[in-house]
């Protein structure tokens, strides 16, 4: 599931349009619709906190949603790390940063992971 699915779902269970999405979140009605179809797949860490807010949901589960795309990604040779993840690296776990992104899809910029939750 990536996070733009994940806030779809989560928006439709409190039955919530768009424009009340963007009221409660502060991110554009139509910067959501993107980010929901997949057509902004890093809509961007502040982003994803105020939709994550207004929807109730935690960033552990946004984190969890993009660990499940990459994984996928990665499992079908789409995926490869540009770099090595500073947090990670040397830890063994075969990932990194994404498009030369602020953080690991995997640990968050944590360097905290379990393989096998992630499915690494």
């Amino acid at each position: 599931m990536t996070i733009g699915e994940l806030i779809s779902i989560a928006r439709e269970c409190k039955g919530w349009t768009l424009r009340d999405l963007e009221k409660a979140s502060g991110v554009s009605n139509p910067l959501i619709s993107q980010i929901e179809t997949g057509k902004v797949r890093d809509p961007g860490f502040t982003t994803v906190v105020r939709l994550m807010d207004a929807l109730g949901l935690s960033l552990e589960r946004a984190a969890k949603a993009e660990r499940d795309r990459l994984s996928v990604l990665r499992r079908a040779g789409v995926w490869k790390p540009e770099k090595p993840c500073e947090h990670c690296n040397g830890t063994g776990a075969q990932h990194g940063v994404m498009d030369g992104g602020p953080a690991c899809g995997y640990c968050g910029g944590t360097g905290k992971i379990a393989a096998e939750e992630s499915g690494v």
